[in-house]
């Protein structure tokens, strides 16, 4: 709860309540076995100093289920001059609970259109020279089902000057 120092030489003593089957609690970790079922329990830490010290929180055991797919937003993307540049991206699967799961599992990506000098490989997003300024979309989906998320992608030539440094925003390429 609150944050404060730790205490050494104290006997804390560990109390599982809620009627949850299949979790354990031992020496202060809590444990889940493979059948566990779904439900609230509250673990609570007790111990003595001068008087009785305690704090407790409630924690839901549940069974993730996939609801959701999120991608990042508002990709702008600096077309390279000469050569190549690549983004992860960043994407990923939530329950139902809008908990993200870790790893982003087997999602796929795809560019909504073809857009010349752009390209992605898994969540590795590649733009090159021969990109044109414009703006497409970029697509997650979890195959196997109807979830998907899409993101916007800007692409963007910029001028340099004769010392390399970053000029002005270019709008039509020209």
């Amino acid at each position: 709860s609150s944050g404060g120092s730790t205490l050494e030489n104290f006997a804390v003593s560990w109390e599982l309540e809620g009627n949850v089957g299949g979790v354990s609690l031992k020496n202060g970790i809590l444990t889940l076995s493979p059948d566990a079922t779904e439900g609230i329990v509250t673990v609570r830490a007790s111990l003595y100093a001068g008087k009785v010290v305690s704090d407790e929180i409630q924690i839901e055991i549940y069974r993730p289920e996939v609801s959701d797919v999120w991608i990042e937003q508002g990709i702008n993307l600096k077309i390279p001059a000469t050569g190549s540049l690549a983004r992860t991206l960043s994407a990923g699967i939530v329950d139902q609970n809008g908990n993200v799961l870790s790893g982003m599992g087997n999602l796929s990506f795809r560019l909504a259109e073809e857009t010349k000098g752009v390209s992605l490989s898994g969540n590795v997003l590649t733009v090159n020279s021969t990109a044109q300024t414009g703006k497409t979309k970029i697509v997650a989906e979890l195959p196997g089902t109807s979830l998907t998320a899409e993101a916007g992608l800007e692409l963007k030539r910029y001028t340099y000057g004769a010392d390399g440094e970053l000029g002005v925003y270019v709008e039509n390429g020209t």
